[in-house]
């Protein structure tokens, strides 16, 4: 089963406070209530690091990265 999550955002730009809400599964939503449904940011930087770990410990050989291009 899934529901929706709302979170709120800050736009550093603006320095609003803006509402945001996610789709979560059942699963995801039983690990963000354990965090009291605090997500931690990591720069992109930090954040990459993280992914390769992951991906070499899966066994996955391509190059990733949390950026997503536009094919403009």
């Amino acid at each position: 089963m899934e529901s929706y999550v709302l979170f709120f955002d800050i736009d550093f730009n603006t320095h609003q406070i803006l509402p945001s809400t996610i789709l979560a599964l059942t699963q995801a939503k039983a690990i963000l209530a354990k965090y009291s449904y605090k997500i931690l940011k990591l720069p992109n930087q930090k954040y990459n690091v993280k992914l390769k770990l992951v991906a070499d410990a899966s066994g996955i050989n391509k190059s990733v990265s949390s950026h997503g291009g536009r094919g403009t």
